[in-house]
């Protein structure tokens, strides 16, 4: 097994700890392999979305990024049926966009929130 150097933040050690935790898991290294099969496998199954669909794509994020996903929203206008937006407790915001169209459009929509580090959470989930 080779040895690797990553760079984490703060919360990307919360993860692992609570990967490890709910796992069961001996150490930091399982936990880290356990989460990248996760990650292969939902790329796997994602492969296949292809063609018309419908999805609901959950975005979680703080107020400062509103801007961005009110223009990512624009950009991809053509796929959004509707969208519910709610701030949470604090600073938080989750926007909801139900989603049709083409399957590599909505996972285009999907990545353009994933590359912006301040979006905390994101789930793509078939209908």
């Amino acid at each position: 097994m080779k040895v690797v150097s990553v760079s984490l933040t703060d919360k990307n050690l919360e993860d692992i700890e609570t990967i490890k935790n709910d796992r069961g898991l001996a150490n930091n290294s399982e936990a880290v392999r356990c989460a990248l099969l996760d990650c292969i496998e939902k790329i796997g199954s994602e492969k296949s979305f292809a063609g018309k669909q419908g999805t609901v794509l959950i975005v979680s994020h703080s107020h400062e990024t509103e801007k961005f996903v009110s223009q990512t929203k624009h950009r991809f206008q053509s796929l959004v049926r509707t969208q519910n937006h709610f701030c949470t407790t604090g600073e938080r915001c989750i926007d909801l966009f139900l989603l049709s169209g083409p399957g590599e459009k909505i996972k285009k929509m999907r990545d353009t929130f994933f590359r912006n580090k301040k979006i905390e959470k994101i789930a793509l989930v078939p209908v």
